[in-house]
């Protein structure tokens, strides 16, 4: 259905109107239900049918499946235009896909882990039924996953750029996607950088080494190793020093040294 989203717009009620808006700041027109009830409603079911639903019925949203919403690439253009709550919207959309990878990793692969997401109760509580049911939830929103780490770091929201690249590891290295990976964690060293953080820098360099190792390309031992380095040096020079960080650095050098 065609829809005219300047003349569809200003009857909107209020909430659905704040929706709209708020999906415009979302980098593309294709969105998980779950997400949107999310913006939508504030975790308050009623309140979010109340507002999807005047979209929907309006064409300026649709139902593209039992857990996919869609805007057309017009109305998603316009929903961009609208002035509303970009920041709160914003938040909402990273936090959303934080939990989420977060949520994933947790049930994938077995590791140290440093950021704060991972021991949300939202998190550790995550409803899937095992590692592949997370794995498939996950596969939709993959190509949205990169373009938001690309938003939030030009937003300058870089605390959810690192936290989503370290959340970004069991999904990735399990569909084996490290050059998107890759090069979503040199967008988190620049943002660990312009926020002052050596923790999250040296934690970065940490994850990059771990992708390189993983992904096993011809340059990729030399670049594991450069990121190893880097991550100890960065983390023993903080006051005081972030000590796991130094002793994974340490172990995954040695462990390269010992396999040469």
């Amino acid at each position: 259905m065609s829809v005219d989203p300047e003349t569809a717009y200003p009857s909107l009620p209020e909430d659905a109107a704040r929706l709209y808006s708020g999906l415009g700041v979302h980098p593309t027109g294709d969105f998980h239900r779950d997400l949107v009830e999310r913006l939508g409603g504030s975790g308050v079911p009623e309140r979010a049918r109340a507002a999807i639903e005047p979209l929907v019925r309006a064409g300026l949203l649709e139902a593209t499946g039992p857990d996919r919403y869609h805007m057309a690439p017009a109305v998603w253009r316009h929903a961009r235009t609208v002035p509303g709550w970009r920041e709160d919207a914003l938040s909402g959309i990273a936090g959303w896909y934080l939990r989420r990878l977060a949520a994933v990793d947790l049930l994938v692969v077995d590791r140290p882990r440093w950021g704060r997401a991972f021991r949300l109760r939202e998190v550790i509580d995550h409803g899937f039924e095992g590692p592949e049911q997370a794995l498939a939830a996950m596969d939709a929103d993959r190509d949205n996953v990169p373009r938001v780490v690309e938003l939030l770091h030009a937003e300058g929201r870089y605390g959810y750029v690192y936290q989503l690249a370290e959340a970004m590891h069991g999904y990735y290295v399990r569909r084996r996607l490290h050059d998107e990976w890759i090069s979503c964690l040199h967008t988190a060293v620049t943002a660990a950088e312009a926020a002052g953080s050596g923790t999250a820098l040296a934690r970065m360099h940490l994850e990059l080494a771990a992708a390189h190792l993983d992904r096993s390309g011809p340059d990729d031992r030399g670049a594991a190793r450069r990121h190893y380095t880097l991550a100890g040096e960065t983390a023993r020079a903080l006051v005081p020093p972030h000590q796991p960080t130094v002793d994974a650095a340490e172990a995954g050098l040695a462990s390269l040294t010992a396999t040469s």
